[in-house]
């Protein structure tokens, strides 16, 4: 926790001394939790790239930096006041905290709150028997971070290779979970080094939701309805469930009892797929949550500099946001790609969209410029990560694909993107017709840059796994969010003296969070059992024995024992990982096999993997047929305990 702290109150103090003094006390908070969040994914891991390892002296060496950054900003600012007292001090009548802001900040901690219980029930919760459970959103992809996570801790290699696949380097975004590596130097359990940033790191994304919309339409009714369409978001997808709920009420239930048949989740049955952001991109998605934790102070950098040049006469006295944005881009792609390719395409809508009023208030060479830095320190910092990591992925088997409305399965277009996105989905085209106006000029230009989005990530996709696009989409849904609620509190106004609008607002209301707040509803009484007690303890007894680096052979199932809880690497783990990452497993996964059902086979290709030790539990025994003659004869057997075996080859 005291890394933690330390890394929020150099951001804090960063914040403070680079944001105008007109900027209020929860922007402030806001802007510094967030860049001491991005100094605790990037600090450590700077030093491992120069270090070539991941252990307690990068860790102290990152904190050293980030408090010497704190102290050097703090005296800074005192020196500066000292110098020109009536320059540092805030215009009169300027508030300290809005009354929007504590709506924002009561709404943030509301977000917070239920990502916070879905967090501590969905993350490896041990049960009283010694099981350890999860919930329904987390029983897949949380394996895969609790791997690599434990795996730098314990091994301390770095760059990080996969610790399923020996040999290769991660081309995945990894630094939210090497962030997790440096809580548990910091002497957090595994469970807590995952839950602890992350409360953090989603009050920042649900608080500058807040922030960045309420900077770019004005109003707080626009704004709360804003957060509660985003977050509580979901189409039409509930009308599967209600519409035998009075004969069949077992068709309705199953929302809460069956895994993965809810209305934001009814694919093979529905083509219902526009999945709750709570449910399924926050809380499992861990690269998205930090993503989304950064990219909140970029499209809020973004409105800032579009209001001051492109709506406003003062211009800017320097430059200092832009540079803000190039270095909050450029350090995105390691923390997730999908939000700094958003982030791009926002910018190119932003920068033509706003260019006739720029150049109107004759601010055009200052538009230029301050574009030009931005994409300059951009470059400059994610060109390395991009070339080292990101193409490594998505180059190798050409996963660029063209592929028009790859979402979609038997419905047209249209139908489609209805019943998903719904009530938001039917708004959007008259809201974006309401923005033709001089002063929603920021709405429109990010309207724009959001439309770019949404046209990529529709007519191509950029992984193997094409549910992966919604990473790009849920960034055009976010700023829809924003342009439809203010449009929609416009037109509740308009409707002002007409009876019943009251009710047609709380229809319209439910309609657009239903079938959100049924899958959430779904989530939260969600509970799987992960590992079995016997495979904890296993795993308890690997990590006081065996050596750190050790390679077991095991079975390749998502849930492996020995990845998920020991830091210790398996010859190759589950394709459903390493496939969607574009790496070639199936010979290594092949031969696995053929080692255990052939103990010859075992002596003459261990070697190719220094696989050391071999793990025979329940998966093992009814996937394969274990040649136990050989291995009880020239293997040593050092652990037998309830079924579990694990034989050690000298």
């Amino acid at each position: 926790m005291v890394y933690l702290i330390l890394f929020l109150f150099s951001g804090i103090a960063i914040a403070n001394s680079i944001l105008d003094k007109e900027q209020s006390l929860v922007t402030r908070l806001w802007f510094g939790l967030t860049l001491g969040c991005l100094e605790l994914l990037w600090l450590p891991s700077a030093f491992g790239l120069i270090t070539g390892r991941f252990t307690q002296l990068e860790q102290i060496l990152a904190l050293v930096v980030a408090v010497l950054a704190a102290v050097g900003c703090i005296v800074w600012q005192y020196l500066s006041y000292k110098k020109n007292p009536q320059e540092a001090m805030r215009k009169p009548g300027t508030k300290l905290v809005s009354k929007a802001e504590v709506v924002g900040l009561v709404m943030a901690v509301l977000v917070t709150a239920l990502c916070g219980y879905l967090l501590h029930t969905h993350v490896i919760l041990p049960f009283e028997d010694g099981s350890v459970h999860v919930g329904q959103s987390t029983y897949g992809d949380l394996n895969m971070h609790l791997g690599m996570i434990e795996n730098l801790y314990v091994q301390g290699q770095f760059p990080p290779e996969y610790n399923i696949m020996p040999g290769q380097a991660i081309n995945y975004p990894f630094l939210v979970n090497a962030a997790s590596a440096t809580m548990r130097f910091g002497g957090l359990s595994l469970r807590m080094s995952v839950i602890v940033p992350s409360v953090v790191m989603i009050f920042c994304i649900a608080l500058g939701f807040f922030m960045f919309v309420k900077k770019l339409v004005g109003k707080i009714s626009s704004t709360a309805l804003a957060m509660v369409l985003f977050f509580v978001n979901g189409g039409f997808g509930f009308i599967y469930f209600l519409d035998k709920l009075r004969t069949d009420p077992e068709n309705f239930n199953r929302i809460f009892k069956a895994f993965y048949e809810t209305p934001t989740n009814y694919t093979a049955q529905a083509n219902v797929k526009w999945v709750n952001v709570i449910c399924d991109m926050i809380i499992p998605q861990r690269t998205t949550m930090a993503g989304w934790c950064v990219l909140m102070v970029a499209l809020w950098l973004m409105v800032e500099v579009i209001q001051t040049l492109a709506k406003g006469d003062k211009g800017v006295k320097d430059y200092r946001y832009f540079v803000m944005l190039g270095v909050i881009g450029g350090l995105m792609p390691m923390i997730h790609t999908h939000s700094f390719f958003a982030l791009g395409l926002v910018t190119i809508g932003v920068i033509f969209t706003c260019l006739p009023a720029v150049i109107k208030k004759g601010n055009l060479k200052k538009w230029l410029i301050g574009f030009c830095i931005f994409g300059g320190i951009t470059a400059l910092l994610a060109g390395p990560q991009l070339l080292t990591w990101t193409f490594q992925s998505t180059g190798e088997e050409g996963f660029l694909k063209w592929h028009f409305d790859w979402a979609n399965q038997d419905d047209n277009w249209l139908w489609f993107w209805v019943k998903n996105a719904g009530v938001v989905f039917l708004f959007t085209l008259p809201a974006l017709l309401s923005l033709n106006k001089e002063e929603k000029r920021d709405r429109l230009a990010m309207a724009v840059g959001s439309l770019i989005i949404f046209t990529v990530a529709t007519v191509a996709v950029f992984q193997p796994n094409y549910y992966d696009n919604n990473k790009l989409l849920y960034v055009w849904y976010m700023i829809t969010c924003a342009i439809v609620a203010d449009y929609m509190v416009e037109l509740y106004g308009k409707l002002k003296g007409i009876g019943g609008r009251q009710v047609i607002a709380a229809i319209v209301l439910v309609a657009a969070t239903l079938s959100g707040g049924l899958s959430i509803g779904r989530e939260i009484v969600s509970d799987y059992q992960l590992l079995g007690a016997e495979e904890v303890q296993a795993a308890e007894f690997i990590t006081e024995n065996v050596e750190p680096d050790a390679v077991f052979m095991a079975y390749p199932n998502h849930n492996n024992t020995v990845a998920v809880l020991t830091g210790r690497r398996i010859a190759v783990g589950a394709g459903t990982f390493l496939y969607f990452h574009g790496v070639n497993y199936m010979e290594r996964q092949a031969l696995v096999e053929q080692m255990f059902e052939d103990g010859q086979c075992f002596l003459e290709n261990h070697d190719s993997y220094d696989i050391n030790y071999i793990y025979v539990g329940p998966y093992e025994r009814s996937n394969y047929d274990i040649d136990y003659d050989w291995f009880e004869a020239n293997c040593q057997k050092i652990y037998d305990q309830r079924g579990v075996v694990i034989y050690k080859f000298n």
